[in-house]
């Protein structure tokens, strides 16, 4: 949706600048008519993705199947990758600040 949306827009907007830049006593009026045209669009463009990407959804709802017994025993799985992928952000992170931290001190106990 978004990549035809912006490919839409690309081609109203180049339209639209051959239409009005002729009318403009100005230098570059193509390209100026142009990106003002590219801006309001990519403007409208927020609102017009979301109203569409919405009536999307009410013409094909998302349908879930839930067998309860498969139910829980994806949630415990997802929940023990979840926690190890957790684990390894933490201990990262960790090391990280450890370097960080080492490498910054030499900075400023240089002048003592």
């Amino acid at each position: 949706m978004q990549i035809f949306g912006v490919i839409v827009g690309f081609i109203v907007s180049l339209w639209l600048s051959f239409k009005i830049a002729p009318n403009l006593k100005i230098e570059n009026s193509f390209v100026i008519a142009f990106l003002f045209t590219l801006l309001v669009f990519s403007n409208i463009w927020g609102y017009l993705n979301q109203t569409l990407l919405g009536f999307i959804a009410k013409l094909f709802p998302n349908i879930e199947f839930v067998r309860p017994a498969k139910a829980r025993l994806h949630w415990l799985l997802q929940a023990i990758v979840g926690s190890a992928a957790f684990a390894i952000v933490v201990y990262f992170l960790g090391l990280a600040f450890t370097f960080l931290s080492k490498f910054l001190s030499g900075f400023f106990n240089a002048g003592a």
